[in-house]
This record gives structure tokens, C-alpha cells and sequence, in this order.
């Protein structure tokens, strides 16, 4: 329900009466105003989210490019980003650890500081064979 709720809002561009919460997304929207573009991104990443979750993960790359445009200094929609990229990057069976360690690299650069982000950019290192940043990653 949640992805379906994120689409109609987004493909009619305003405010649903509802929203549910998913992950660290703290938002609702209700007055029928159309959508800002912090609103549009705060929703992509909220369908990405719900996307990759389900395993949906070329669709969940899809929505946080279009995040990205609407709110280009989203950390939590670089990190998701890198995590897409570092588990099955656009539908692909592959890893693509060079794409994963760039997002987490956008991610910290904003002010991400989780330790998931940390953990899996160290993941990407390892991928590459990059051992010593690994450890200080």
C-alpha cells in the first residue's frame, strides 16, 4: 500500500491525505497543494525505500536518481543509493562496488554519520580489493 500511495501522490502532484511512515521518513502531506521539490524528494526516497525493500531494486535506483534531482543533498537517498548499487545495482546479479563507494562517499560528505553507511563503504573497499581503506573507513 505504501508504494501505491507514493505513486498516485507523485503522479498527480499533490498532497495525499495520507502517507505512511517508512524508515526514517517523518512526513505527511495533506492539504492538496501541489508537491515541493523537497516534498517530491522526500517521496521518491520513500518509494525507493519501500521498493528496495521489496527487492525492487532497478525501480528503487529509478526513484532515487529522481530524488536526487529534486533534493540533491538528501545523505539518506546517497547511502540507499550506495546500498542499490552495492547489492544488485540496476537489476544487475553484480555488485558494482565503485558506484556503492561514490554514493557513500556524497552520503558522508553531506553529514551522513551512520554506522551502516561506514560499514557498507568499508564493504565496497573490500570489493575492490582496497584493504587498507577498508580498515579506515
Amino acid at each position: 500500500p505504501a508504494i501505491a500511495l507514493y505513486t498516485s501522490a507523485l503522479k498527480a502532484d499533490i498532497r495525499a491525505a495520507e502517507f505512511p511512515r517508512h524508515q526514517n521518513c517523518q512526513h505527511t502531506f495533506g492539504d492538496g497543494r501541489p508537491l515541493t521539490a523537497t516534498e517530491k524528494a522526500r517521496a521518491y526516497y520513500s518509494r525507493a525505500a519501500a521498493t528496495y525493500a521489496t527487492g525492487d531494486y532497478p525501480e528503487a535506483f529509478a526513484d532515487l536518481e529522481r530524488c536526487i534531482q529534486f533534493d540533491p543533498r538528501m545523505p539518506k537517498a546517497f547511502g540507499l543509493l550506495g546500498d542499490v548499487a552495492l547489492h544488485h545495482p540496476e537489476g544487475s546479479e553484480e555488485p558494482d562496488f565503485r558506484k556503492a563507494l561514490a554514493a557513500y562517499d556524497v552520503a558522508v560528505s553531506l553529514g551522513a554519520n551512520e554506522a551502516e553507511i561506514w560499514a557498507n563503504k568499508a564493504k565496497a573497499h573490500v570489493g575492490i580489493h582496497e584493504l587498507a581503506h577498508a580498515l579506515s573507513a
